[in-house]
């Protein structure tokens, strides 16, 4: 992001890909306002990389996006597992 900055002289705009797994367990669906809950160490780590991504943009400049997805479903998705599927 750096090298962008000093290369373009503003930071691109940053998209995180981050998990609604930061929720925590809910009943009901979570929106945007939502507080954070991470349960396990992964929606742990997401929810840090949140806070320090928006960090950045109140500090720098940084403009960003962050999405929350869901349990991915497709094609190859064995519907006989139980996956926590949403």
């Amino acid at each position: 992001l750096r090298t962008a900055r000093d290369e373009f002289g503003r930071y691109p705009h940053f998209v995180f890909m981050s998990t609604a797994s930061v929720y925590g367990n809910t009943s009901a669906p979570a929106n945007e306002t939502a507080p954070l809950a991470p349960r396990g160490w992964y929606a742990l780590a997401k929810a840090s990389a949140e806070q320090i991504i928006l960090e950045h943009g109140r500090r720098y400049g940084l403009e960003s996006t962050i999405l929350r997805g869901s349990n991915p479903y497709g094609f190859t998705t064995d519907i006989d597992i139980p996956q926590g599927i949403i």
